[in-house]
């Protein structure tokens, strides 16, 4: 039986710190503004196998109504495994309209190949944004 996926990445050590500034976003069909975000990145955009990697990098968000609670992370290995981070909570947005919000973390690869990394934000009436994906390559 494989080990879970959850021992094998590891995601370790991670922590936000976001910046807000005034955007627009849309609304869902209720009229509710349902977040928005856009320019995920991730650096460095390789991986060592069996070693930890330390990543950062961050996404912009809008929500007209300030009320972002936090983001989930889900990484997605070449076998098909995949690991989630329960809600990061990003802090107090209120009367925030969007910013950028930045992460560091570290991620454990145990095979060669390429990792997915899908990220989408959600808000106090735990209405979702899209969602983004970045691809990282194990060597």
């Amino acid at each position: 039986m494989p080990a879970p996926l959850v021992t094998a990445l590891r995601l370790v050590t991670l922590w936000l710190v976001g910046t807000l500034s005034l955007f627009a976003c849309g609304d869902d069909p209720v009229g509710e503004p349902i977040p928005e975000i856009k320019n995920l990145s991730f650096t460095p955009t390789t991986l060592a196998v069996g070693t930890a990697t330390t990543l950062t990098g961050g996404v912009d968000y809008t929500d007209s109504d300030g009320d972002i609670t936090g983001f989930y992370l889900k990484v997605t290995a070449p076998s098909g495994a995949v690991d989630e981070a329960g809600l990061i909570k990003t802090g107090d947005a209120s009367d925030k309209g969007g910013g950028r919000v930045s992460f560091t973390f570290a991620l454990s690869a145990p095979l060669a190949g390429h990792y997915q990394i899908e990220l989408w934000v959600v808000d106090a009436k735990d209405q979702a944004s899209n969602h983004l994906t970045a691809t990282l390559e194990a060597h």
